[in-house]
């Protein structure tokens, strides 16, 4: 435990052929006052001419915690002031900023927050954002997605750089900080919160599963699961350089995004197969957040059984749909405007629309020892023709918004849209599916559901018989 190992940090992280924090750029330390960011922030400054580069501190007051919030945002001023530091502070409004299903407050804010250091690094030319994380950091980290069951990407825990994100202290202890903080006089601002095991699984991890591990399970635990993140991260990167070559290679360009063929997707080793779909995940939504080890498995599912179905990421949405030779990714919008095709269904005659692909013919049956003969099937359907308004039947394809009464829902409406989405109709195929309708609204669509209003009872005098080819 030295206030050197913090030096000795900074001192590496300027070295080397890809320094994390390289001769003549511009730091921006993102600094909240606490003892790390703090320790960060002082060292920073002290060492900025030995090492060569300029600084600027950034603050994020998101208002969480109240006066305290306010009391930090002073404190950092106070410091920045004291020192000659450039400083940017920021509050911010979290009502402005869009809660994912599910989001905690703290992710909302973290999310927030590093769009802020992002925005202010930008506007002042940095050339890289330094947060505070620990090696503590880390290892809570590791233990935190091991309990979440990790592959091993999660085991590396947090990367020293990601995009212009550089976490120049990650090899320094809590103890060093606090060792620094010591030494150079420094008084951080405490989060009280940050001291309460039932407040934060992290906190429960931090104060009672790690003291309990080293005493009662292996002294060694915390250098063991670093030693772990350092080992998982140099296979994770090796591993990552392999299926960005492979994807390369097996991937081609769509004009609304692209597609790799199923046998050459499903001979690779597993390891590289589910790297590969996350990067053509990330390729068509602009990165990988979002993306779980269910939609790379769901999607390998369809590779290896096409079908109709689709996968969907998170917003930005892109869909994965497998038929027949190739697995596809596109771009989804969130409301895809097609004009409406309106397509007259003639009694008896038929409805044809051969760039979508299907053909609807009607007829009215007044045997009903010929309408009962055979099986009704998926695509065959008779319907009371009373119930039906004759001369306005028409086809025509799926909009946003409509609702029909299934059979057997008591005249209860459901979207159509979710009915699409129960039988896994891939999103960019509803537009071309046919739905027979009159003045009254949707009354069939082929394969999937009848209204209720028009089905035959044991009163139906008169039938009309459809059939659809698709």
């Amino acid at each position: 435990m030295s206030a050197k190992t913090i030096d000795q940090a900074l001192r590496a992280a300027a070295s080397g052929q890809e320094p994390l924090l390289p001769p003549g750029a511009v730091v921006l330390a993102a600094v909240s006052g606490g003892p790390d960011s703090l320790c960060l922030l002082h060292a920073l400054w002290r060492l900025r001419e030995e090492l060569g580069f300029d600084m600027r501190a950034a603050h994020a007051e998101h208002g969480l915690r109240g006066d305290a919030s306010i009391g930090d945002a002073e404190f950092v001023g106070d410091f920045c002031i004291q020192h000659g530091i450039p400083l940017t502070i920021g509050s911010l409004d979290l009502s402005t900023h869009k809660r994912r299903s599910g989001e905690s407050i703290q992710s909302l804010a973290r999310h927030a927050r590093y769009q802020f250091l992002e925005e202010t690094a930008k506007k002042h030319s940095a050339n890289c954002i330094a947060t505070a994380h620990t090696q503590d950091d880390q290892i809570e980290t590791v233990l935190v997605n091991i309990l979440r069951g990790t592959g091993l990407d999660g085991l590396r825990g947090i990367p020293q750089r990601r995009g212009d994100i550089v976490r120049p202290l990650l090899t320094a202890t809590r103890a060093d900080v606090e060792s620094y903080c010591a030494q150079h006089g420094l008084t951080p601002r405490i989060d009280g919160s940050n001291t309460d095991p039932s407040h934060y699984l992290r906190n429960r991890i931090r104060l009672e599963l790690l003291p309990l591990l080293e005493r009662d399970y292996h002294p060694g635990t915390r250098s063991s699961l670093a030693r772990l993140s350092t080992l998982a991260a140099q296979d994770a990167d090796y591993m990552a350089v392999e299926a960005l070559a492979t994807f390369t290679q097996l991937s081609e360009a769509l004009t609304d995004g692209l597609q790799i063929k199923r046998r050459d997707l499903m001979t690779l080793h597993p390891a590289i197969r589910g790297r590969v779909v996350r990067l053509a995940f990330a390729a068509i939504r602009g990165g990988a957040q979002g993306i779980g080890e269910d939609h790379v498995q769901a999607t390998l599912d369809l590779a290896r059984q096409p079908n109709a179905g689709a996968v969907t990421s998170p917003t930005p949405a892109c869909v994965a749909t497998c038929n027949g030779e190739y697995l596809r990714f596109r771009s989804l919008q969130d409301q895809i405007e097609t004009p409406t095709k309106f397509i007259p269904l003639t009694v008896p005659g038929a409805a044809e629309d051969a760039q979508a692909g299907w053909r609807i013919s009607a007829v009215i049956e007044d045997d009903p020892q010929f309408w009962n003969e055979g099986k009704e099937d998926r695509i065959e359907v008779r319907l009371d023709a009373a119930a039906i308004d004759i001369p306005t039947l028409h086809v025509r394809n799926w909009q946003p918004g409509d609702r029909i009464d299934p059979s057997g829902m008591s005249g209860r409406t459901k979207k159509i849209q979710d009915i699409f989405s129960n039988a896994k109709i891939p999103r960019e195929d509803r537009h071309r599916r046919p739905i027979v309708c009159d003045a009254h609204g949707p009354l069939w669509i082929p394969g999937l559901v009848v209204a209720e209003r028009c089905r035959r009872t044991d009163g139906t005098a008169s039938v009309l018989a459809l059939r659809a080819w698709l």
